[in-house]
């Protein structure tokens, strides 16, 4: 088993930062969908993400989620390539 580190997001070209098809070993980052926008705009202060946009994309099916409790779950790689298409 290959030794993984913690993957950081610490440019605004966030799309260098997530997993490709090569790298699917690296675990996704789940995160409500307020904690998703919220750990967007931390590493990238000018984005224009909303979790409005978030939220729509989810209850459309363009973004897959879970429902935990009453809270929706989202990968934040997931919502970041969604954006970015």
């Amino acid at each position: 088993m290959k030794d993984i580190k913690n993957v950081t997001i610490v440019t605004p070209n966030l799309s260098s930062q997530i997993p490709d098809e090569e790298h699917a070993y690296l675990q996704p980052l789940f995160r409500t969908i307020k904690g998703a926008v919220r750990y967007i705009r931390e590493h990238d202060p000018d984005s224009t993400i909303t979790e409005y946009s978030v939220r729509r994309a989810v209850d459309e099916g363009d973004i897959p989620s879970r429902t935990v409790g009453n809270r929706k779950i989202v990968d934040v790689y997931k919502v970041i390539r969604y954006f970015e298409a």
